[in-house]
């Protein structure tokens, strides 16, 4: 499969500012009656991004569309557990 890679500064800008929006507007939903926020799938043209929001900011990783990010899920929790990252609580705002 021949994917175009966006540019770096592309990457930089997703993660500094797309990203950190999509996740501020999606856990401020969630706090209303859908019991927070765990994770955010972005389907792009070209591939999808798993988004996972920690304390310390967030984790993303690009997989391509015929995978399914879900099954991803258990394995990068545990790995950002052992690693000493952390989900944020319910009350944590960003």
């Amino acid at each position: 499969m021949n994917l175009r890679r966006p540019p770096l500064q592309s990457d930089r800008y997703e993660e500094l500012l797309v990203n950190p929006t999509l996740i501020a507007l999606s856990r401020a939903r969630g706090q209303i009656d859908c019991g927070g926020l765990r994770f955010l799938v972005v389907g792009y043209g070209n591939f999808d991004q798993l988004v996972v929001p920690i304390r310390e900011g967030h984790v993303s990783i690009a997989l391509e569309r015929t995978a399914d990010p879900i099954p991803f899920l258990p394995r990068l929790l545990r790995l950002l557990e052992m690693h000493g990252f952390s989900e944020p609580s319910s009350d944590d705002t960003g």
